[in-house]
């Protein structure tokens, strides 16, 4: 929920307003780059880990299925893409090339969106895109698995 502005008519009101404003969006900003740079090291962290060692996270739903899920091989197109190789990058998952750019920077205009104090609701174009790239997902993940 939206906090409420003062509002004032006198050049005073105006500049505390102003200053109020500033220092909710600096919260904001240390609160997304807090978040930002724990994201960075915690995954900065983990591919290191796998190109030092050859191990990643194991996919539980391809364990228990057999089946391909459509997160399988993204650990390895991350290190492939580090590497530079974009052609294996998208062998091991073609939605690291596809749906994550296009999520990537959908999750950028919300951050943006977020520190400028709009509110927290969706608009009829974002629920578009959300259910598009799920479906995209889905399809892959069916793809993927079936064998011709």
């Amino acid at each position: 929920m939206k906090k409420p502005r003062i509002s004032s008519t006198s050049a005073g009101g105006v500049g505390i307003l102003s200053a109020i404003d500033q220092q909710e969006k600096r919260k904001r900003i240390r609160k997304v780059l807090q978040g930002a740079v724990g994201l960075i090291v915690f995954g900065g962290s983990y591919l290191i880990f796998f190109l030092t060692f050859g191990v990643g996270i194991p996919c539980i739903f391809y364990k228990l299925t057999g089946l391909q899920c459509p997160g399988c091989g993204m650990t390895r197109a991350a290190a492939a893409l580090w590497k530079g190789n974009i052609a294996e990058a998208m062998d091991d998952n073609a939605l690291c090339l596809t749906v994550l750019p296009a999520l990537c920077l959908y999750l950028i205009y919300r951050v943006v969106r977020y520190i400028n104090g709009g509110d927290d609701g969706f608009s009829v174009w974002e629920y578009i895109l959300l259910i598009l790239l799920l479906a995209v997902t889905a399809g892959y993940g069916v793809i993927r698995n079936v064998t011709i």
